[in-house]
């Protein structure tokens, strides 16, 4: 079973399939629901209750990319020039 091979209990294999199945259920889901908003209202509502949706995923998508921290950018030395040096120096510690 894959749940003995990953050393699963019961109740973290089920968790895991819930996790999964909601989230492939949401992603199925969010290509039709401003269509599903537009057939449910009229008119202008509709276009606000739209608006208000795709505002409201860009903006907890935009919330949850700042819990993560921004990436290291390391620049090159200036004294080194990458075209140039063939990396065969070797650095010792003595």
């Amino acid at each position: 079973k894959l749940a003995e091979f990953l050393r699963l209990r019961r109740s973290m294999a089920g968790m895991l399939a819930m996790v999964v199945l909601v989230g492939m259920g949401e992603h199925m889901a969010e290509r039709f629901l401003p269509l599903y908003l537009q057939k449910l209202a009229a008119g202008t509502t509709a276009v606000w209750a739209i608006g208000l949706l795709a505002f409201l995923d860009d903006f907890l998508s935009a919330l949850y990319s700042l819990s993560f921290p921004p990436p290291r950018v390391r620049r090159p030395s200036p004294t080194r020039n990458p075209s140039t040096d063939s990396g065969s120096r070797m650095v010792t510690e003595s």
